[in-house]
C-alpha cells in the first residue's frame, strides 16, 4: 500500500478545527513549505449555499462541505511558489466515521477526471472512534480513489508507528517458571608454558669385554 506522511502537529490542528466547527463539517488544506506541514483552514460555505438554494444544494454543512472560493484560490497560489506543494485537502465527518463517501468522490472530480490527482484527501472523525484519520488518493490503474497508508511523523509519533513487541509465551497455571540459566562468560584458559618432555634415561648396557681370539695353529 502506498503511504503518505503527515506531521503530528498538523494532524492535531486539523482535529482542533473539526471539533470547533462540530456539528458542521470543517475543511481545509495542508501545504508543505520547506519540509514543514502548514494547515490552512477554509470556511465551509455549504450551510449558506443550502439556505439560499436548497434545490441545487440539498445538503447542509452537517453532511457536506464547500470551501470558500477566495480562500481556496489563495492556497492554490501559495502552492505554486518554489519549494511549496499542496499535500492534502482535508475535511471532517461529524456524524459518520472517517471514510471517502460517494459525495466526497463526486466533489473531488471534474468533468470525469480527478480535479487534483496529485493531492491526498484526508478525512477525520470522532464519531466512530476518537482521532480517526484516513487518507485517500487517486489510483490511475483502477481509475478510482483508493485508501493509502497514513504515517504520522514527529517525536511523539515514533511509539505510535513502531512495530509491536513480541508477546512472551504464557505460563501454565500451577507451574512455576523455571529460571533462565545464567550464562557465565567463558574465561580464557591460562596457557601454561609448555614443559619440555623428559627423554627417558638411556639404559646402560653392559658391554662384555672383548675376548682376544686365541691364535691357533693349523696342524698339518
Amino acid at each position: 500500500m502506498e503511504k503518505v506522511m503527515l506531521d503530528r502537529k498538523a494532524l492535531a490542528a486539523i482535529f482542533a478545527h473539526a471539533r470547533e466547527t462540530h456539528p458542521d463539517e470543517c475543511c481545509g488544506a495542508v501545504v508543505n513549505a520547506g519540509g514543514c506541514d502548514q494547515v490552512r483552514r477554509f470556511t465551509n460555505v455549504q450551510g449558506r449555499l443550502h439556505a439560499e438554494n436548497p434545490a441545487d444544494f440539498p445538503r447542509d454543512a452537517t453532511t457536506a462541505y464547500t470551501p470558500e472560493p477566495r480562500e481556496l484560490l489563495e492556497v492554490l497560489r501559495a502552492a505554486d511558489q518554489p519549494g511549496t506543494t499542496l499535500a492534502f485537502f482535508y475535511h471532517s465527518h461529524s456524524k459518520n466515521g472517517a471514510y471517502f463517501s460517494g459525495e466526497d468522490q463526486a466533489r473531488a472530480m471534474f468533468d470525469g477526471d480527478p480535479a487534483y490527482p496529485e493531492v491526498t484527501y484526508l478525512v477525520v472523525s470522532d464519531a466512530r472512534e476518537p482521532d480517526e484519520a484516513r487518507a485517500f488518493r487517486w489510483n490511475e490503474p483502477s481509475h478510482d480513489f483508493a485508501e493509502v497508508g497514513l504515517v504520522i511523523t514527529g517525536a511523539a509519533a515514533k511509539a505510535r508507528n513502531a512495530a509491536p513487541k513480541k508477546a512472551r509465551p504464557r505460563q501454565r497455571a500451577g507451574r512455576k517458571a523455571k529460571p533462565a540459566p545464567r550464562k557465565t562468560p567463558r574465561r580464557a584458559a591460562k596457557k601454561e608454558p609448555a614443559r619440555a618432555k623428559k627423554k627417558p634415561a638411556a639404559r646402560s648396557r653392559r658391554v662384555a669385554p672383548k675376548r682376544a681370539k686365541a691364535k691357533t695353529r693349523r696342524r698339518r
